[in-house]
């Protein structure tokens, strides 16, 4: 179907979740090797809506709260454009796996994520840790919270279905614990370096992956991506997805300890590793052979760099193209739209961004 993209061979691709800035890191590339670019959220303004790649913007309804409109909306357009590709990359992407079938029987675009069953083992942080243990990959002793423990190590407790590392509390041994929260799991602490990895697969082979660290001592989302090689990541993941017979993007967090690697979580979704190979040829990278070298680079957020860190480092800036200045100019409002919904919402500028497309295991048992 797309196996083998000749370089002359242009076609439409329709990215959602605009509000990423991994998607204007594709729309970008895409749209540099020739590809007619279209991007649509629930939202706006949104960082690839300014971008002169960016072929055309469509404002859709939320997947969350609106799902039947989600889908008819992606259908229209899909139809309207005679897109080719359909790639989700942010939560929504749960959401078009779950009516991947009403899509696929509508339009004849290929849709790049895999069936809801694989995606929600992957989300769930319980299910997955049972099957990673189960595969005999390095992962800490995980069980479902019960509400009142007394902690015989130190632990972390976070929900069932997180992101960003929120709702995360870490307790240390001897503590008498009694916590309400529900679908909460109880997680070995791993004393060590945090170290994610990014792939994408096709049907079980891994066709890239790139692990990267952040220069940062954080405990939150990274800013800043530093790549490195590790084949010991890059076995685990080939593992992982060869199991599943995996196709999409495919998302790891480990924590390093003595050289060795404990996965913690998995996120089935484009992440912010996409950075690191912005000087490869993403058409080629994602429907090529899958055996072209790749190109890593550091990459940072400056803005939110400089803001949370107070460190000005010299990685390249994942907003600032100067053949492509209207997003880096525009940052500062598209960051305020979510600061706005925080307020109105009463919740964490992190939450903000995602509240109305994250996924939590509806219609899925936990």
């Amino acid at each position: 179907m797309l196996q083998g993209v000749e370089r002359q061979i242009f076609m439409k691709i329709l990215f959602t979740g605009g509000r990423a800035p991994a998607t204007l890191e594709l729309a970008r590339n895409f749209g540099r090797q020739g590809w007619e670019v279209h991007v649509a959220d629930n939202i706006s303004p949104v960082l690839p809506e300014f971008s002169r790649y960016t072929k055309a913007y469509h404002l859709i309804h939320s997947p969350r709260f609106a799902e039947t409109l989600f889908v008819a909306d992606l259908i229209q357009i899909i139809l309207k454009h005679n897109i080719d590709v359909l790639f989700p990359t942010c939560e929504e992407i749960f959401w078009v796996s779950k009516n991947k079938r009403q899509i696929q029987e509508s339009c004849e675009a290929r849709i790049l994520c895999d069936d809801l069953e694989k995606l929600a083992l992957l989300h769930n942080k319980y299910r997955f840790m049972m099957f990673a243990r189960e595969e005999g990959i390095l992962a800490p002793e995980t069980d479902l919270w019960t509400g009142v423990n007394i902690l015989g190590r130190k632990s972390v407790i976070k929900p069932i279905f997180s992101r960003f590392g929120e709702d995360v509390t870490i307790l240390e041994a001897g503590e008498n614990v009694y916590d309400e929260r529900t679908h909460n799991i109880l997680q070995e602490y791993i004393e060590g370096e945090s170290v994610c990895s990014y792939g994408f697969a096709d049907k079980g082979s891994l066709k890239f992956n790139v692990c990267y660290r952040s220069p940062l001592k954080t405990h939150t989302a990274f800013t800043a991506f530093d790549p490195l090689i590790c084949s010991t990541i890059d076995e685990i993941v080939s593992g992982v997805v060869a199991k599943m017979s995996f196709t999409g993007n495919i998302a790891f967090d480990f924590i390093e300890m003595n050289g060795e690697y404990y996965v913690i979580e998995c996120n089935p979704r484009l992440t912010s590793g996409i950075h690191t190979l912005c000087y490869n040829d993403f058409p080629q990278l994602f429907f090529g052979s899958g055996q072209e070298q790749l190109y890593l680079n550091k990459a940072q957020l400056l803005v939110p760099t400089l803001v949370t860190e107070l460190r000005l480092l010299f990685y390249k800036d994942v907003i600032y193209d100067p053949r492509d200045l209207r997003p880096f100019s525009k940052q500062v409002s598209c960051l305020n739209l979510f600061r706005s919904r925080a307020r109105e919402h009463g919740i964490s500028l992190t939450k903000a961004t995602v509240f109305d497309i994250e996924w939590n295991g509806e219609d899925m048992p936990r």
